[in-house]
Protein backbone atom coordinates (compact mmCIF):
# COMPACT_ATOMS: atom_id res chain seq x y z
CA UNK A 1 0.00 0.00 0.00
CA UNK A 2 1.34 3.07 -1.19
CA UNK A 3 0.28 6.30 1.06
CA UNK A 4 -1.20 9.38 -0.17
CA UNK A 5 0.03 11.81 2.89
CA UNK A 6 3.46 11.15 4.51
CA UNK A 7 4.48 10.17 0.84
CA UNK A 8 8.11 11.19 1.19
CA UNK A 9 8.50 9.03 4.49
CA UNK A 10 6.68 6.23 2.91
CA UNK A 11 9.31 6.17 0.25
CA UNK A 12 12.29 6.42 2.32
CA UNK A 13 10.83 4.12 4.53
CA UNK A 14 10.60 1.35 1.20
CA UNK A 15 14.06 1.94 0.54
CA UNK A 16 15.06 0.88 3.83
CA UNK A 17 13.30 -1.54 4.59
CA UNK A 18 14.90 -3.33 0.34
CA UNK A 19 17.35 -6.34 1.71
CA UNK A 20 20.42 -4.44 0.33
CA UNK A 21 20.04 -1.56 2.69
CA UNK A 22 22.50 -1.90 5.63
CA UNK A 23 22.89 1.86 7.34
CA UNK A 24 21.22 4.73 9.02
CA UNK A 25 17.98 6.81 8.18
CA UNK A 26 18.16 9.74 10.34
CA UNK A 27 15.21 12.55 10.49
CA UNK A 28 15.52 15.98 11.36
CA UNK A 29 13.09 18.35 12.28
CA UNK A 30 13.55 22.63 11.78
CA UNK A 31 14.45 22.81 15.14
CA UNK A 32 17.31 20.71 15.97
CA UNK A 33 15.39 17.14 16.73
CA UNK A 34 17.07 13.92 15.58
CA UNK A 35 15.10 10.84 15.05
CA UNK A 36 17.81 7.16 14.11
CA UNK A 37 16.43 4.25 12.73
CA UNK A 38 18.75 1.65 12.14
CA UNK A 39 18.38 -1.12 9.46
CA UNK A 40 20.48 -4.16 9.05
CA UNK A 41 19.75 -6.25 5.54
CA UNK A 42 16.38 -4.21 5.50
CA UNK A 43 15.45 -5.33 8.92
CA UNK A 44 15.05 -2.57 11.18
CA UNK A 45 17.18 -3.35 13.90
CA UNK A 46 17.16 -0.21 16.37
CA UNK A 47 16.69 3.34 17.17
CA UNK A 48 17.86 6.53 19.02
CA UNK A 49 17.22 10.26 19.53
CA UNK A 50 14.05 12.27 19.55
CA UNK A 51 12.71 14.54 22.00
CA UNK A 52 12.53 12.44 24.89
CA UNK A 53 14.82 9.21 24.12
CA UNK A 54 14.94 8.48 27.96
CA UNK A 55 11.18 8.77 28.52
CA UNK A 56 10.38 6.89 25.54
CA UNK A 57 12.55 3.81 26.51
CA UNK A 58 11.55 4.41 30.43
CA UNK A 59 7.61 3.65 28.88
CA UNK A 60 8.76 0.31 26.66
CA UNK A 61 10.18 -0.81 30.11
CA UNK A 62 6.86 -0.12 32.18
CA UNK A 63 4.46 -1.10 29.38
CA UNK A 64 6.02 -4.49 28.79
CA UNK A 65 7.78 -5.53 31.91
CA UNK A 66 6.02 -3.91 34.64
CA UNK A 67 7.17 -6.61 37.09
CA UNK A 68 10.70 -6.21 36.90
CA UNK A 69 12.13 -3.46 39.25
CA UNK A 70 13.19 -0.36 37.19
CA UNK A 71 16.88 -0.69 38.76
CA UNK A 72 17.13 -3.33 36.97
CA UNK A 73 17.18 -2.15 33.78
CA UNK A 74 20.48 -0.14 32.22
CA UNK A 75 18.99 3.18 30.29
CA UNK A 76 20.68 4.29 27.22
CA UNK A 77 22.16 7.54 26.42
CA UNK A 78 19.97 9.69 24.67
CA UNK A 79 22.11 9.22 21.34
CA UNK A 80 22.88 5.81 21.93
CA UNK A 81 21.43 2.79 20.31
CA UNK A 82 18.59 0.99 22.28
CA UNK A 83 19.50 -2.14 20.39
CA UNK A 84 22.28 -2.34 22.92
CA UNK A 85 20.42 -2.25 26.28
CA UNK A 86 17.84 -5.05 24.96
CA UNK A 87 20.75 -6.86 23.82
CA UNK A 88 22.32 -6.82 27.65
CA UNK A 89 18.66 -7.23 28.85
CA UNK A 90 18.09 -10.47 26.31
CA UNK A 91 21.52 -12.03 27.42
CA UNK A 92 21.75 -11.77 31.11
CA UNK A 93 17.86 -13.55 30.73
CA UNK A 94 16.02 -10.32 32.04
CA UNK A 95 13.67 -10.44 29.13
CA UNK A 96 12.84 -12.81 26.33
CA UNK A 97 13.25 -11.87 22.61
CA UNK A 98 9.34 -11.82 22.10
CA UNK A 99 9.47 -9.12 25.02
CA UNK A 100 12.09 -7.46 23.51
CA UNK A 101 10.92 -7.07 20.26
CA UNK A 102 7.22 -5.96 21.49
CA UNK A 103 9.96 -2.93 23.32
CA UNK A 104 11.28 -2.00 20.08
CA UNK A 105 7.93 -1.79 18.00
CA UNK A 106 6.29 0.34 20.15
CA UNK A 107 9.38 2.68 20.85
CA UNK A 108 10.07 2.18 16.54
CA UNK A 109 6.21 3.60 16.82
CA UNK A 110 5.94 6.57 18.68
CA UNK A 111 9.21 7.69 16.55
CA UNK A 112 7.30 6.80 13.26
CA UNK A 113 3.96 8.80 13.99
CA UNK A 114 5.99 11.98 15.19
CA UNK A 115 8.14 11.96 12.39
CA UNK A 116 4.57 10.90 10.14
CA UNK A 117 2.86 14.44 12.00
CA UNK A 118 5.93 16.73 11.23
CA UNK A 119 5.44 15.54 7.46
CA UNK A 120 1.91 16.06 7.50
CA UNK A 121 2.34 19.49 8.95
CA UNK A 122 4.52 20.74 6.59
CA UNK A 123 3.37 18.91 3.89
CA UNK A 124 5.16 20.35 0.06
CA UNK A 125 6.98 22.70 2.66
CA UNK A 126 9.36 20.04 4.21
CA UNK A 127 12.74 19.99 3.34
CA UNK A 128 14.62 16.65 1.56
CA UNK A 129 17.38 18.11 4.51
CA UNK A 130 15.02 16.41 6.87
CA UNK A 131 15.60 13.28 5.10
CA UNK A 132 18.62 11.12 5.07
CA UNK A 133 19.40 7.54 4.00
CA UNK A 134 22.93 6.65 5.15
CA UNK A 135 24.53 3.37 3.65
CA UNK A 136 27.07 1.63 6.06
CA UNK A 137 28.72 -1.51 6.25
CA UNK A 138 28.17 -4.69 8.56
CA UNK A 139 31.46 -3.70 10.25
CA UNK A 140 29.94 -0.71 11.50
CA UNK A 141 27.62 -2.50 14.36
CA UNK A 142 29.25 -3.12 17.92
CA UNK A 143 27.59 -5.84 17.76
CA UNK A 144 25.09 -8.56 16.37
CA UNK A 145 21.53 -7.17 17.34
CA UNK A 146 19.17 -10.04 18.81
CA UNK A 147 16.08 -8.84 17.63
CA UNK A 148 14.74 -7.15 14.38
CA UNK A 149 11.35 -6.00 13.04
CA UNK A 150 10.05 -5.96 9.26
CA UNK A 151 9.25 -1.94 8.91
CA UNK A 152 6.70 -2.74 5.95
CA UNK A 153 4.49 -3.99 8.86
CA UNK A 154 4.90 -1.62 11.31
CA UNK A 155 4.23 1.19 9.12
CA UNK A 156 0.56 0.90 8.35
CA UNK A 157 -0.42 0.53 11.66
CA UNK A 158 1.05 4.13 12.31
CA UNK A 159 -1.18 5.22 9.45
CA UNK A 160 -4.31 4.20 9.96
CA UNK A 161 -3.65 6.23 13.45
CA UNK A 162 -1.59 9.56 11.06
CA UNK A 163 -5.00 9.22 9.02
CA UNK A 164 -7.85 9.07 11.83
CA UNK A 165 -5.12 11.81 13.88
CA UNK A 166 -5.72 13.73 10.40
CA UNK A 167 -9.33 13.72 9.98
CA UNK A 168 -10.14 14.21 13.51
CA UNK A 169 -8.66 17.92 12.94
CA UNK A 170 -5.80 17.09 15.53
CA UNK A 171 -2.79 17.48 12.97
CA UNK A 172 -1.53 20.81 14.99
CA UNK A 173 -0.86 18.44 18.34
CA UNK A 174 2.02 17.26 19.21
CA UNK A 175 2.63 13.89 21.27
CA UNK A 176 5.38 15.57 22.99
CA UNK A 177 2.98 18.55 24.00
CA UNK A 178 2.48 18.87 28.14
CA UNK A 179 -1.07 19.27 29.43
CA UNK A 180 -1.14 21.80 32.15
CA UNK A 181 -3.71 22.54 34.58
CA UNK A 182 -5.70 26.31 33.81
CA UNK A 183 -8.69 26.29 36.26
CA UNK A 184 -8.98 23.44 38.93
CA UNK A 185 -12.40 24.40 39.81
CA UNK A 186 -13.67 24.41 36.31
CA UNK A 187 -11.75 20.84 36.14
CA UNK A 188 -13.83 19.75 39.55
CA UNK A 189 -17.12 20.56 37.79
CA UNK A 190 -16.46 18.71 34.56
CA UNK A 191 -15.10 15.53 36.37
CA UNK A 192 -16.27 13.23 38.76
CA UNK A 193 -13.86 12.85 42.18
CA UNK A 194 -11.69 10.27 41.31
CA UNK A 195 -10.95 10.81 37.73
CA UNK A 196 -10.02 14.79 39.05
CA UNK A 197 -7.43 13.34 41.37
CA UNK A 198 -6.09 11.33 38.83
CA UNK A 199 -6.17 13.59 36.43
CA UNK A 200 -4.59 16.63 38.40
CA UNK A 201 -2.35 14.02 39.73
CA UNK A 202 -0.45 13.33 36.10
CA UNK A 203 -1.53 16.80 34.91
CA UNK A 204 0.71 18.31 38.10
CA UNK A 205 3.96 15.60 37.10
CA UNK A 206 4.23 17.35 33.96
CA UNK A 207 3.62 14.52 31.65
CA UNK A 208 3.48 14.83 27.46
CA UNK A 209 0.79 13.51 25.97
CA UNK A 210 2.91 10.08 25.43
CA UNK A 211 3.35 10.08 29.05
CA UNK A 212 -0.57 10.27 29.56
CA UNK A 213 -1.20 7.78 27.65
CA UNK A 214 1.41 5.24 28.89
CA UNK A 215 0.28 5.70 32.61
CA UNK A 216 -3.63 5.43 31.80
CA UNK A 217 -2.71 2.32 29.81
CA UNK A 218 -4.66 4.12 27.12
CA UNK A 219 -4.16 4.87 23.50
CA UNK A 220 -2.83 8.28 22.34
CA UNK A 221 -5.82 9.23 20.35
CA UNK A 222 -8.15 8.86 23.32
CA UNK A 223 -6.25 10.76 26.02
CA UNK A 224 -5.77 13.58 23.21
CA UNK A 225 -9.44 13.92 22.55
CA UNK A 226 -9.56 13.81 26.40
CA UNK A 227 -7.43 16.98 26.76
CA UNK A 228 -8.48 18.31 23.93
CA UNK A 229 -12.28 18.48 25.35
CA UNK A 230 -10.96 20.28 28.80
CA UNK A 231 -8.47 22.75 27.06
CA UNK A 232 -11.47 23.53 25.01
CA UNK A 233 -13.40 24.22 28.00
CA UNK A 234 -10.27 26.51 29.13
CA UNK A 235 -9.59 23.94 31.66
CA UNK A 236 -6.17 22.65 30.46
CA UNK A 237 -3.15 25.00 28.74
CA UNK A 238 -0.34 23.28 26.50
CA UNK A 239 3.51 23.68 26.50
CA UNK A 240 4.98 22.33 23.46
CA UNK A 241 8.22 20.99 23.46
CA UNK A 242 9.62 20.27 19.68
CA UNK A 243 13.64 19.69 19.89
CA UNK A 244 16.25 19.22 22.42
CA UNK A 245 18.00 22.41 23.33
CA UNK A 246 20.35 23.76 26.21
CA UNK A 247 19.00 25.90 29.31
CA UNK A 248 20.04 28.94 28.01
CA UNK A 249 18.19 28.63 24.90
CA UNK A 250 14.86 27.64 26.55
CA UNK A 251 15.27 30.45 28.98
CA UNK A 252 15.54 32.74 26.30
CA UNK A 253 13.17 31.93 24.37
CA UNK A 254 10.91 31.99 27.11
CA UNK A 255 11.86 35.75 27.65
CA UNK A 256 11.44 36.51 24.09
CA UNK A 257 7.38 34.98 24.22
CA UNK A 258 4.96 37.70 24.06
CA UNK A 259 2.19 35.84 23.02
CA UNK A 260 0.06 32.34 22.99
CA UNK A 261 -0.52 30.96 19.67
CA UNK A 262 -3.07 28.19 18.80
CA UNK A 263 -2.63 27.06 22.49
CA UNK A 264 1.26 26.41 23.17
CA UNK A 265 4.16 28.31 24.28
CA UNK A 266 6.73 28.48 21.51
CA UNK A 267 9.60 26.31 23.68
CA UNK A 268 11.95 24.38 21.58
CA UNK A 269 13.64 22.45 24.06
CA UNK A 270 13.12 19.98 26.67
CA UNK A 271 16.45 20.71 28.66
CA UNK A 272 14.83 22.92 31.29
CA UNK A 273 11.17 21.68 31.69
CA UNK A 274 10.63 23.51 35.50
CA UNK A 275 11.60 26.72 33.69
CA UNK A 276 8.74 26.04 30.72
CA UNK A 277 6.32 24.63 33.50
CA UNK A 278 6.64 27.55 35.40
CA UNK A 279 5.96 30.17 32.20
CA UNK A 280 3.17 28.40 31.75
CA UNK A 281 1.51 28.42 34.76
CA UNK A 282 2.38 32.27 35.63
CA UNK A 283 1.18 33.11 32.16
CA UNK A 284 -1.60 35.47 32.50
CA UNK A 285 -3.90 34.50 29.51
CA UNK A 286 -6.93 32.91 29.09
CA UNK A 287 -7.75 32.89 25.72
CA UNK A 288 -5.90 29.07 24.73
CA UNK A 289 -7.51 27.68 21.94
CA UNK A 290 -6.87 24.88 18.90
CA UNK A 291 -7.50 26.40 15.86
CA UNK A 292 -9.30 23.63 13.76
CA UNK A 293 -9.46 21.45 16.05
CA UNK A 294 -12.93 19.34 16.14
CA UNK A 295 -14.29 17.82 19.43
CA UNK A 296 -17.63 16.88 20.37
CA UNK A 297 -20.12 19.71 20.11
CA UNK A 298 -22.21 18.70 22.68
CA UNK A 299 -19.10 19.22 24.69
CA UNK A 300 -19.13 15.29 26.79
CA UNK A 301 -15.72 15.00 28.31
CA UNK A 302 -14.28 11.38 27.67
CA UNK A 303 -12.79 10.08 31.23
CA UNK A 304 -14.38 6.58 30.13
CA UNK A 305 -11.72 6.73 27.15
CA UNK A 306 -8.41 7.33 29.17
CA UNK A 307 -9.49 4.33 31.07
CA UNK A 308 -10.09 1.44 28.33
CA UNK A 309 -7.99 0.13 25.84
CA UNK A 310 -8.94 -0.75 22.05
CA UNK A 311 -5.42 -2.47 21.38
CA UNK A 312 -4.88 -6.17 20.03
CA UNK A 313 -1.65 -7.63 21.27
CA UNK A 314 0.51 -7.27 18.20
CA UNK A 315 -0.09 -3.53 18.02
CA UNK A 316 1.35 -1.09 21.01
CA UNK A 317 -1.03 0.32 23.18
CA UNK A 318 -0.23 3.41 22.89
CA UNK A 319 -0.81 3.73 19.15
CA UNK A 320 -3.84 1.12 18.41
CA UNK A 321 -6.75 2.81 17.52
Amino acid sequence: MIFTICSRLDTYLRLCSQPDFTGVFEICNNSGASWKLRFLSGQLVADAGGIFPLQRWQRQVKRYLSNVPLEQFHYPPSLAWNSQALNELISSNVISQKQASKMLGSSVCEILFEVALQELNQGSDISINNYRANWKSVSSFEEAPLVSLDITKVWPEVMKLVERWDQSGLKSISPSSVPLVLNRELLSQLTCDTDFDRLVSLLDDNCTLWELAARLKCSIYSITRTIISLEQRQCIKFAEVSAPSDKETVIQEIKNSTSLENGFIGVSAPSDEETIIQKMKTSTSLEIIFAGVSVPSDGEIFIQEMKTSTGSEDIPTVIAL
